[in-house]
């Protein structure tokens, strides 16, 4: 299991561009037969300056950390 925080660790881990809102909340084939999460960095939520945008993002977050959770072993 690889959680991918970010655009940025997400093209790291898999090689190719992976924006971060079309993949999140779903587990996807990641390198080397794992399982990869791509979800949103922690650092975007407090740049997000919108209060219901930020409680959004920081929900998903924490949804994407509990799928992570229940697939890794």
């Amino acid at each position: 299991m690889i959680v991918a925080l970010g655009a940025s660790a997400a093209l790291a881990i898999a090689g190719r561009r992976t924006p971060v809102g079309a993949p999140r909340g779903r587990p996807l084939a990641g390198p080397a037969r794992t399982t990869l999460v791509v979800t949103w960095h922690p650092g975007y939520i407090v740049r997000t300056t919108d209060s219901r945008a930020q409680a959004a993002v920081r929900t998903a977050l924490a949804d994407d950390l509990r799928l992570a959770a229940g697939l890794g072993g």
